[in-house]
């Protein structure tokens, strides 16, 4: 059986130790990256991203869990990731590459959170120049954000 780009790459993450937006209320981070990737609705594609926003950005506030996320965003790009999926995983990318560390992550000294997040993303940054061709509307203007965060001098060509 050949695994995909993104379930190798959600395997990689150690999710358990991550910390999320609230310590409390701690979610299913891989569950939540597979209902997104197998959406096949906007409402579907939608409630997913809205319940992994919550979960590790909300509100652009970043999380440790968002190193992790990033690369599986990108894997699932990478996989050929197509629909209404595809818009909210680059909505996604937007939300943290333009984000700022959530105070949780400050107070433990970890306010390198979202430079981090922008380092992982510019790996994949081949991959998210390709998607200008194919993206349209909000789609494009997200990916145009966030590739102004990772390459400005590229994001415009």
């Amino acid at each position: 059986m050949i695994e995909t780009l993104f379930e190798a790459e959600l395997a990689r993450h150690g999710w358990d130790h991550l910390r999320q937006g609230s310590a409390d209320w701690r979610q299913d981070i891989p569950g939540i990256l597979r209902e997104l990737t197998i959406s096949e609705c906007e409402d579907a594609a939608s409630a997913s991203y809205c319940r992994l926003e919550g979960t590790c950005f909300p509100q652009r506030l970043v999380t440790e869990s968002c190193v992790a996320v990033v690369p599986c965003l990108l894997a699932a790009l990478a996989d050929g990731l197509g629909g209404p999926a595809r818009g909210w995983v680059v909505e996604a990318l937007r939300g943290i590459v333009g984000g700022e560390p959530i105070h949780t992550e400050v107070a433990v000294g970890n306010s390198s959170v979202v430079h981090d997040c922008i380092d992982t993303a510019r790996a994949g940054l081949w991959l998210l120049l390709s998607l200008r061709e194919q993206l349209a509307a909000a789609d494009l203007a997200n990916l145009h954000e966030v590739l102004a965060v990772l390459d400005a001098e590229r994001a415009s060509g």
